[in-house]
């Protein structure tokens, strides 16, 4: 095999890892370093390439998804860009997810609850 196949293979598999990992960034750290030795045109190509295969595979992948959990997710976001950050929901919070509702851990309770508590007599 030809070095710059392999060096090719190697920073796009690498590149799309972190793509899986963190959400973004695979064309990101391909196409810089996949130009210094194809060229900026044949290093874009290629990524736009494997961007359409990616995302190919998203579409055989939505119907395992809780939609339930991601419109509160969706929701969530919302209201937190709105209220500046301070109200949000963790993923260790959802207690339960049923076919009508979704119940969540209140951790303004748990506070509640310690504060109402009194401090044993010394």
């Amino acid at each position: 095999m030809d070095l710059q196949i392999v060096l090719a293979i190697l920073i796009i598999s690498i590149a799309f890892l972190g793509e899986s990992i963190f959400g973004f960034a695979g064309a990101l750290i391909s196409v810089p370093l996949l130009s210094l030795f194809l060229g900026v045109h044949d290093a874009v190509t290629l990524v736009l390439i494997f961007q359409l295969c990616t995302g190919l595979l998203i579409f055989k992948a939505y119907k395992h998804v809780n939609w339930k959990v991601e419109k509160l997710y969706a929701a969530q976001s919302l209201v937190k860009n709105f209220s500046g950050g301070t109200l949000s929901i963790d993923r260790t919070q959802i207690i339960e997810v049923t076919t009508r509702r979704v119940i969540i851990d209140d951790p303004v309770d748990k506070i509640r609850v310690k504060a109402a508590q009194p401090e044993p007599a010394v």
